[in-house]
C-alpha cells in the first residue's frame, strides 16, 4: 500500500557548502539495506502511470556531516 514518504537529500554548492532539502512523494518502502555507516532504501513510486524506483542512500560517517542522495530508476 502506498503512503506519504519524506526523505532528506543534501546538495553541494561547489564552494564546499551543503544544504539539506526535503523530498515528499507517495509510494512504498520496498527494501532497506544497512552496511557499516551506509543505509540504502529502495522505494517504489508510480508517476503518471509509470513505475519508478527511487534509491535513497545515506552515509553517516563519524566526524563528517551526513550525505544523503536520491537516485531515480525507471522500470
Amino acid at each position: 500500500m502506498y503512503e506519504p514518504i519524506t526523505v532528506e537529500i543534501d546538495r553541494g554548492y561547489g564552494d564546499g557548502t551543503y544544504r539539506s532539502h526535503t523530498i515528499n512523494f507517495t509510494g512504498r518502502l520496498v527494501r532497506t539495506i544497512e552496511e557499516g555507516y551506509t543505509t540504502m532504501r529502495l522505494y517504489e513510486w508510480v508517476d503518471r502511470g509509470c513505475l519508478v524506483y527511487l534509491v535513497h542512500v545515506e552515509a553517516d560517517y563519524p566526524g563528517r556531516p551526513p550525505r544523503r542522495t536520491l537516485f531515480p530508476f525507471v522500470n
